[in-house]
């Protein structure tokens, strides 16, 4: 297998173990807090993408990517279901998706115009970058850090 397989397992290995753990033990604590902090996470898990010269590197910040990206999918989008009126709740989830494929069209070309143009690892750092500011700009927000939304009272 080469090392690209074994980054893309490990990170798929990744979001699986906090699905799972999320799935037999419930959310895990502020949606919206862990949501940005998952984003954080990824976006280390990229930058050492970027900076590793290993293969065993890059199999490890695969993992990372995974873990940040399962944190935050695994809360993200509950969170937004969970405020959403149960009249609206199908509509709400397909414009969800159509947000998330519409950002992945998108970014697949502007990031790969980057490594066209740049390199690949310019590429990778590049989104490493637009993730953890995303993360950062979320913990900006005190509803996100503060919400408890679908979890029981305290």
């Amino acid at each position: 297998m080469t090392a690209a397989g074994l980054v893309v397992g490990a990170q798929g290995a990744g979001m699986a173990v906090v699905t799972l753990a999320v799935v037999v033990r419930g959310p895990l604590g502020r949606p919206g807090l862990l949501a940005v902090t998952g984003l954080g996470v990824a976006g280390l898990g990229l930058l050492g993408l970027g900076l590793t010269p290993s293969a065993p590197g890059a199999v490890a910040a695969g993992l990372v990517m995974g873990v940040g990206s399962g944190i935050f999918a695994a809360h993200i989008a509950p969170l937004v279901l969970a405020v959403a009126p149960e009249s609206h709740l199908s509509r709400v989830q397909a414009l969800l998706v159509l947000l998330q494929s519409l950002a992945l069209l998108l970014m697949n070309n502007v990031l790969g115009a980057v490594a066209d143009l740049a390199s690949p690892r310019a590429a990778v750092l590049t989104c490493a970058l637009a993730t953890t500011a995303v993360g950062m700009w979320g913990l900006a927000s005190r509803a996100l850090r503060t919400d408890r939304t679908g979890l029981a009272p305290s």
